[in-house]
């Protein structure tokens, strides 16, 4: 009698967690998962197929429908009705059961989860609130102050998305890099390493809109002051009037260096015109009064 009941007890075996004082447990009989306090309470029934917890005191759970997400309390935070749940932080990840003593991480920068179910893509915020509806092709950037830049990678095209919801950037063609705090960003068809764009890049706003009237080759953001010549405003045809700069030259072409007179000084665009295509701006005097001399 002794050996059966000891049995049933081991059958039940405590896996992991240290949030709240909850433990993951799972009954080795119906082959379910469930998750107890430390005195052994159900918190949540075992009737889940799998539960992981991530560093944080959060977990992932799956059902027969889906998968889900609960608080370090036990408390059910997002349905479990999705194929896959991702996360927006890579400093989140799932706790080894081999390493109980895992250092839990401090909850300081909000995520986001991702969602997905077959062609869509539910973004919810750290209170389970669902903040927009994506196409399940959208490759999702979040910027600093948690607005989401959201980019199809079939219709190559980015929507710009604020923290509640709302759709600044319906749609702009190309890649729209992060704000950073700024008021404008960088586009393109292309991204590098570096984080620069490449081919019809420009430069817009937060509505959007073109805010150095032209289209570029490679465009890159640098918070880096510059020492190269100087050339006034009325120079620059086929720049805006309020634009100023500098300019540089080099193997790979010319190096416009442009800030916006006392609205970003602290902040410079670098445009680089190839070495090829500078023919095609012999409108631009400027450019070869300087390499004549």
């Amino acid at each position: 009698m002794k050996r059966i009941l000891i049995f049933i007890v081991l059958s039940i075996s405590a896996l992991f967690s240290q949030a709240q004082g909850l433990h993951i447990v799972k009954d080795n009989i119906n082959c379910t998962y469930g998750i107890k306090d430390a005195d052994g309470n159900w918190v949540v029934e075992p009737t889940y197929i799998l539960i992981e917890e991530y560093n944080t005191g959060y977990f992932r759970m799956r059902d027969e429908v889906g998968l889900g997400i609960f608080t370090p309390k036990g408390k059910q935070l997002i349905p479990c009705t999705h194929d896959r749940i991702d996360i927006s932080s890579k400093k989140w990840v799932i706790r080894s059961s081999y390493d109980v003593n895992q250092r839990r991480l401090e909850n300081k920068k909000q995520p986001y989860f991702y969602g997905f179910q077959k062609d869509e893509q539910l973004v919810y915020n750290l209170r389970g609130e669902e903040v927009v509806s994506l196409s399940s092709n959208a490759e999702l950037l979040i910027d600093s102050d948690y607005s989401i830049i959201a980019y199809d990678r079939v219709l190559r095209y980015s929507q710009f998305i604020d923290s509640a919801g709302a759709i600044l950037i319906d749609s702009i063609q190309g890649r729209l890099r992060s704000f950073s705090g700024r008021d404008y960003a960088i586009v393109g068809d292309n991204v590098s390493n570096s984080g620069s764009v490449s081919g019809n890049g420009r430069v817009v706003n937060r509505k959007g809109e073109l805010i150095i009237n032209a289209v570029m080759d490679q465009v890159r953001i640098d918070s880096k002051k510059r020492d190269d010549l100087k050339l006034e405003c009325s120079s620059l045809e086929n720049m805006l009037a309020m634009v100023n700069g500098n300019f540089s030259l080099s193997d790979e072409g010319v190096h416009l260096y442009l800030s916006q007179c006392n609205m970003y000084p602290s902040s410079t665009v670098e445009l680089l015109i190839p070495i090829e295509n500078i023919e095609k701006l012999a409108s631009s005097k400027w450019i070869f009064s300087y390499l004549e001399n």
